[in-house]
């Protein structure tokens, strides 16, 4: 005789009770590690995002107070005055050779408020139009004429390739 007090379930139910039970524990578990695995990912993304755009600052800062230095060259402050002088533009490009060498760059020149080439270094062999392409464009203006100077930092031919 069955006791009233319990209540007893067929084999089945209890079954599937459990397997129920089983799926959603799992599932509720993969659903937890994926949102964790996500978080952990976006985070490192962020982090490392983080890192690269202070690396690239720090690269850029360098190379512009770089600029601002040979700017501020006696040699180079002689030639914007008088720019058809060839003793002034071989002595700036011999400096602009030296400072190509420290800095590792590829090429450093000189250009006058019209975006006429005035001196390059030596040992650049270019006769690049890229120069006289960016010293013509409306946004070397606008910064020449709102600053009273600029420079051009780039990476690759143009400034856009890696």
């Amino acid at each position: 005789m069955r006791n009233p007090k319990h209540i007893y379930l067929p084999r089945w139910a209890v079954a599937a009770w459990f397997a129920i039970t089983g799926v959603l524990l799992l599932a509720g578990s993969w659903y937890w590690a994926e949102f964790e695995l996500r978080e952990a990912s976006s985070h490192q993304q962020h982090h490392t995002a983080g890192a690269f755009r202070a690396y690239v600052r720090g690269r850029l800062g360098v190379m512009h107070r770089l600029a601002r230095i040979v700017s501020h060259d006696a040699r180079v402050q002689a030639l914007l005055e008088t720019p058809d002088d060839p003793a002034l533009r071989e002595a700036t490009g011999l400096f602009l050779s030296i400072f190509d060498g420290i800095a590792h760059a590829t090429d450093a020149f000189v250009l006058d408020e019209r975006g006429r080439l005035l001196a390059e270094a030596p040992a650049t062999e270019r006769a690049d139009p890229d120069i006289a392409r960016f010293a013509s464009s409306a946004e070397f203006q606008r910064v020449l004429v709102e600053k009273g100077h600029t420079n051009f930092i780039a990476q690759g031919r143009h400034g856009d390739e890696p």
